[in-house]
């Protein structure tokens, strides 16, 4: 869903930063193919790019870069699932809304809490706020790391993308890491801190990074602190529990104006996930299930099943 890409470079001319981050996003583009928007200030040298996959109000309301309040710009990728009860707590506290967008929940959140609002969000997320007051430039990523996010950070400034390859268009960034395949080899993948290129690194899973364009400052801090539930010693108890909270997930998860499938697969998990899904919303839930000519292999007859 969506990518994202942007840019602050004091050496360079806004125009110079303007085609590195439209070369970003075209490289991103099957990640985002229903529209595609930039947002550029030649006084601050700061860009911001992205290519959209529309889920939440599929009308121009939710082009991005979005603006809030004449103050902040957001680009962003992911979804957040309980954004409309932060909604009516904004509204409360006055904000009003112009989009049944989620970015536009983001952008309200910040400017009343600040960096304290990525904790309220419940969901899948990485995004860059741009505040053109403090000229600050603030990039989060969710608690659980869905959804990725690389930054590059030299002294002339920062870069960021939702893929490594996206920041490669940058001559300054085009440097490999030599020692990744030996952690493909170890692992069967790279994993994260390493990254293919040598001053790229990954914003690790629930941290935000705020960048001062004034100061030169940079502040990378987690933003999430986990609790735990007492110790369950009842079957019972654990078994209505678990059906509570994957119940109370996957109705979150139901929520587009988009059409919805699922995975259907024929195992456990996939299984368990249909039957919930299609309890909420039986008319509109699509699934996609693979299988094999081959018996000894296809899972087929338990899709069936599931489908019935």
């Amino acid at each position: 869903m969506c990518r994202i890409a942007g840019m602050f470079n004091l050496l360079l001319e806004v125009k110079a930063i303007e085609d590195m981050v439209l070369q970003m996003c075209d490289l991103q583009k099957h990640g985002g193919p229903d529209d595609e928007g930039l947002y550029s200030v030649a006084s601050d040298k700061i860009v911001l790019g992205n290519r959209r996959l529309a889920l939440q109000d599929l009308s121009r309301a939710g082009h991005q870069p979005m603006e809030y309040e004449n103050r902040y710009w957001i680009t962003y990728n992911g979804e957040i699932y309980n954004f409309p009860e932060l909604k009516v707590t904004l509204m409360e506290m006055g904000h009003r809304f112009y989009t049944n967008t989620d970015t536009e929940v983001i952008l309200a959140a910040y400017s009343r809490w600040g960096v304290q609002s990525f904790a309220r969000l419940k969901g899948m997320f990485a995004l860059a706020i741009w505040d053109t007051m403090e000229k600050e430039l603030i990039l989060a990523r969710d608690p659980s790391g869905m959804k990725p996010l690389y930054y590059s950070r030299e002294k002339t400034g920062i870069s960021f993308a939702s893929e490594i390859r996206a920041l490669n268009v940058i001559p300054a960034l085009k440097e490999e890491n030599r020692n990744w395949p030996v952690y493909l080899m170890a692992y069967g993948h790279v994993p994260e801190p390493v990254t293919t290129l040598k001053k790229v690194y990954p914003l690790p899973k629930g941290c935000f990074i705020k960048y001062s364009t004034k100061k030169q400052s940079f502040l990378l801090q987690s933003f999430k602190h986990y609790s735990y539930y007492p110790k369950i010693t009842e079957e019972e108890t654990a078994v209505s529990a678990i059906r509570k909270q994957l119940s109370i997930s996957v109705n979150r998860h139901l929520l587009s104006d988009a059409p919805i499938g699922i995975f259907l697969s024929g195992g456990v998990d996939s299984g368990i996930l249909s039957i919930l899904a299609g309890k909420e919303n039986p008319q509109q839930l699509n699934s996609l299930s693979i299988y094999f000519e081959e018996a000894g292999y296809s899972e087929k007859s338990y899709q069936d099943v599931l489908i019935k």
